[in-house]
């Protein structure tokens, strides 16, 4: 499971979305690359093999797409910050993580 949150350079939220995927490949060059069986689309995440933390049992549903994961096996959190064109453009990728799960 990845969860992402896209802020613009004054921190303010411009979108979320969450996605998932297997892990094809994850090296130093590539980044973490995963494959999204359903839309048959790769997309790769930074070589931060930290941000990769094991997900708890059980059913996470996507809120964008409302298609639910059983039983994943790593889920990650990352900020985006879109920096404008006055500020130099490009992004700037930030895990957010550790995930916080409600108390049982």
């Amino acid at each position: 499971m990845v969860m992402l949150t896209f802020r613009n350079d004054n921190g303010e939220i411009v979108g979320y979305t969450q996605t998932h995927g297997r892990i094809k490949r994850a090296n130093d060059q590539d980044g973490i690359v995963i494959y999204n069986e359903e839309d048959k689309r790769e997309f790769s995440l930074p070589p931060k093999y930290s941000a990769l933390q094991p997900a708890r049992p059980g059913e996470y549903r996507e809120s964008n797409s409302g298609y639910t994961v059983i039983d994943p096996d790593f889920i990650t959190l990352w900020e985006i910050i879109n920096h404008s064109q006055e500020k130099g453009g490009g992004s700037e990728w930030k895990d957010i993580g550790p995930v916080q799960y409600p108390q049982s």
